[in-house]
Formats: C-alpha cells, structure tokens, sequence
C-alpha cells in the first residue's frame, strides 16, 4: 500500500488534504459510533468534496493550548522519552484514509514496537464521568487511534 506524508502548512491545506479521504477522526462514521458526524454526512462530504470547517469554541481552544503539556504528563508517567510533534498529514492512498498525529513517543528499548503514538483529549469531569472508564475511551476515540496505526505503520496508539 503505497504512503503519503504531507508537511501541514497551513490550517487551509490541512483541511484540503483531509477532504480528500476519510480521517481518522471521521472513520467511526462508518461504523455508527461517532457522536458529532452520521454515516450519511459522511458520505455527503465526501461526495461533494466538503472541507469540514469546524469553528473553535472555548473548550477547543484549551485543548489546544494544553495539548503538549497533557503529552508531556503521560509520557512521563509511562517513562516514555523523546516526545515528537509530527506537523504532517499521512494518507494511504489506496484505501482512502488519512490522519495526522498529535504526538510520537518511544518507549522501553526492549518493546517490540518501539514507538508509540499518543493521541491527546483534553476531557472535562463530567465528559469523563458520562462516557469514559479509567481503561477505556468512547468508541469514537478509540476508532480514531486504530485508524491512525494502521495510517502510521506504529504498532501502538495511547491515548492521553
């Protein structure tokens, strides 16, 4: 299968090149999962060529100024090393799915699959209470994070 890396440039060309397949955020569309888009939005993006265009409210807005600082934390607490922010879009252009990455981490030498991407939610008590375990993240998120090894060739995902 063949890989494509894309250097993100700008927010206009991320959302570009993520209208050109389905995402790692999207997929779980697909399998009636995804709280914020339907199977059938989905497909009319797509067909259409919809640059999704979501506006940042508040709470997006902190995650995003928390984002490193979440990856810092839980890549310390595993005792994980060499954090990376990885600023490109990778798509695998037979199959039509695509995503970027928030962060790449490595892990104990002797870990069979050394790297480790990390996915990072900025989740509000309540959010937490309502739709999280302490082992396990919404369907959606998971969906996301399988989505993105299969995308980056990383055997292992964590979402923080």
């Amino acid at each position: 299968m063949s890989t494509t890396t894309i250097p993100i440039t700008s927010p206009e060309q991320w959302h570009t090149e993520r209208a050109k397949d389905v995402t790692s955020t999207q997929v779980a569309s697909l399998f009636d999962c995804n709280p914020y888009l339907t199977h059938f939005e989905l497909w009319h993006q797509k067909r259409d060529g919809v640059v999704e265009a979501i506006e940042q409210n508040e709470r997006m807005g902190w995650g995003n100024r928390l984002e490193r600082t979440i990856a810092e934390g839980f890549v310390e607490e595993r005792g994980y090393s060499r954090l990376r922010q990885v600023g490109v879009y990778t798509r695998l252009e037979g199959e039509r799915i695509g995503a970027s990455f928030d962060f790449v981490a490595d892990t104990l030498p002797m870990v069979p699959s050394p790297a480790v991407l990390i996915e990072c939610k900025n989740v509000d008590g309540y959010e937490f209470m309502e739709n999280w375990t302490e082992t396990e993240a919404p369907p959606h998120i998971e969906r996301q994070g399988q989505t993105q090894m299969r995308v980056s060739g990383i055997g292992r995902a964590a979402i923080g």
